[in-house]
């Protein structure tokens, strides 16, 4: 899939592949196989970590033409490795709190296949917070790409909720970055992040 976004001059283009898109009447839910466990954690995306599958989601769902007024059910991450599968089938991510697409993934509500839904799950989220996690994502878009466009490149890792920036960089042991202290995401709550995000672009990160 492929997201174009127009900056001062030119424009941004992402591209990239996604494993699996489902529908249900006019909503899209993506998903990624992963060979390890992969935890979604909401908070991160204030400050543009985890925002992978979420820019697929918005891909599909706002450019994608993939069915008339399309919205989003959400993202899960499928663990592919058979010794992760025997222990759950659980998927993990982030999915729509509306009954009926809760029901249209798992009847019972067992947390089987998908996370079980509780009122204060962080896992799932209305259909005003999905909107404003797009218009986060096309903001931040638009100002990484203005950034790599001027020629800002300066290292600036910052660690998630459960994932250090620097933890898989081959160079962490060479960059003076990796020793000092990151930027990190904050613990927030759901009601405390959709107010953040309904603050605009220039909150969050």
């Amino acid at each position: 899939t492929q997201v174009s976004l127009p900056l001062e001059e030119g424009q941004v283009v992402l591209v990239g592949k996604i494993d699996r898109v489902d529908t249900y009447k006019n909503y899209i839910r993506v998903v990624d196989y992963k060979t390890n466990a992969k935890t979604f954690d909401l908070p991160d995306i204030l400050v543009g970590l985890n925002l992978q599958m979420l820019i697929y989601l918005y891909a599909v769902v706002k450019k994608g033409n993939v069915t008339d007024e399309a919205k989003a059910a959400g993202i899960l991450y499928m663990p592919a490795k058979s010794k992760i599968v025997k222990e759950s089938l659980a998927m993990n991510g982030l999915l729509s709190s509306e009954e009926e697409i809760r029901f249209a993934m798992e009847k019972e509500n067992q947390g089987k296949y998908v996370p079980k839904y509780k009122d204060n799950s962080p896992s799932y989220i209305d259909e005003e917070m999905f909107e404003l996690i797009f218009s986060k994502i096309e903001s931040l878009m638009t100002q990484m790409g203005q950034g790599v466009k001027e020629g800002e490149f300066a290292p600036n890792p910052t660690d998630g909720i459960n994932v250090n920036a620097c933890k898989y960089c081959d160079y962490a042991n060479v960059c003076y970055v990796s020793s000092k202290k990151h930027k990190k995401a904050e613990k927030l709550s759901k009601e405390e992040i959709k107010e953040i995000l309904k603050g605009g672009e220039n909150n969050g990160i």
